[in-house]
């Protein structure tokens, strides 16, 4: 039983800070100039989403290429 929970936990974490970003708009909604912060979080989130990924796809692409060097330096120097 207690290995389902932990399979479970990653989108038990995830459901619960889901609506996090609901509340947060809203609340920067109804402040003054509200719609372009909510606009500028909104854009800042999908920024961090794309370096997220773009740094992810050079750590999967550089553990499954079969050559040690130009892959290591670059995890390296991400890593670094």
């Amino acid at each position: 039983m207690s290995s389902v929970v932990v399979g479970l936990l990653p989108l038990i974490v995830g459901a619960a800070v889901v609506p996090v970003w609901i509340i947060m708009v809203l609340f920067l909604l109804r402040s003054e100039g509200g719609l372009l912060k909510a606009v500028a979080l909104r854009r800042a989130a999908s920024r961090s989403a794309r370096a997220g990924h773009a740094v992810g796809y050079i750590f999967r692409s550089s553990a499954e290429s079969s050559g040690e060097g130009e892959a290591n330096l670059i995890v390296s120097t991400l890593l670094w």
